[in-house]
């Protein structure tokens, strides 16, 4: 059955730049771009978040918004297209989680680089105290 679920991510009071820089990224990985509405198989919408993007491998869409917790949530209609919400699920999680240690070790001081390249991310931080 068609309809929008919603799905909590591990993410907690995010950054907003770092969660809108990480839906740009994966916007650019899966070959679509960002939209402001979201649909369902029957063409009803949703609006109102931090991103969506819009892909050939999620042709109604997937938005991302910030629960009154604090909690990351994923909105999309997974009929049809489930493996392809939780692979887009993972991808934010793995990338925002990434983007937001290495923002915290710069603000701590350390010299940091990131190889995103892989489906692994290496993260490496140098002090020169």
């Amino acid at each position: 059955m068609s309809h929008f679920s919603l799905n909590r991510v591990s993410i907690k009071n995010p950054d907003l730049s770092i969660l809108r820089e990480v839906g740009e990224k994966i916007a650019k990985e899966l070959g679509g771009e960002l939209v402001d509405t979201i649909r369902d198989y029957y063409g009803r919408t949703q609006s109102g978040f931090v991103f969506a993007v819009k892909s050939p491998d999620l042709p109604w869409g997937v938005g991302v918004r910030v629960a009154s917790d604090g909690s990351v949530e994923v909105v999309a209609d997974r009929w049809a297209h489930g493996r392809a919400v939780a692979a887009f699920e993972q991808r934010l999680t793995q990338l925002y989680t990434a983007r937001a240690v290495a923002t915290a070790l710069t603000q701590m001081g350390y010299q940091v680089s990131a190889d995103t390249a892989t489906d692994q991310i290496v993260i490496k931080a140098v002090s020169y105290l």
